[in-house]
């Protein structure tokens, strides 16, 4: 370890460019390492999913690329390792959207929408930016859950994703 005095480096990964957004769910991200100590980072950026990439080997982060077009409303990525895959996933507003590599984060695909049922008329319940979850390593099914409002209590929809092969 380091001594409790010595200073520590940083260095700054990403800077988002204007308009800055003020929407609290853009400060959340999700970091997960793999097996070979490579780290695989989502975050947001204007609502717009984003991925980096840390290679133990060189020890350099990747330029950070959109994984998602501007037109989703992302919140709450979360990103995992599951059957040697990287595995994101970012509430769309109203569904969640699955997106997977099977090449150590190089390219992902949109595998999957996780649709929640529909509230009847009059219904109290609202999925508005909701937080989604799942571990940071599994096994397929990769277990996904996401949270929603029914009135006055918080509750959670649980989605199975099969893993691609």
């Amino acid at each position: 370890g380091w001594p409790i005095t010595q200073s520590w480096t940083a260095s700054t990964l990403f800077t988002g460019l204007p308009p800055y957004s003020e929407d609290p769910y853009d400060s959340h991200y999700s970091i997960v390492a793999d097996s070979h100590g490579n780290l695989h980072l989502a975050f947001l950026t204007n609502k717009q999913l984003m991925y980096m990439r840390y290679s133990a080997t060189s020890g350099t982060w990747g330029a950070a690329r959109a994984l998602s077009s501007s037109t989703i409303q992302a919140a709450y990525p979360q990103v995992g390792i599951a059957g040697g895959n990287v595995m994101v996933a970012v509430n769309d507003l109203q569904s969640i959207l699955m997106l997977q590599s099977k090449d150590d984060g190089g390219h992902f695909t949109a595998t999957q929408a996780l649709v929640h049922p529909a509230p009847a008329s009059g219904s109290s319940l609202y999925y508005g930016n909701p937080r989604v979850e799942m571990p940071a390593y599994s096994t397929s099914p990769v277990p996904v859950w996401q949270q929603f409002v029914d009135g006055s209590s918080q509750e959670l929809l649980f989605f199975q994703v099969p893993v691609l092969r």
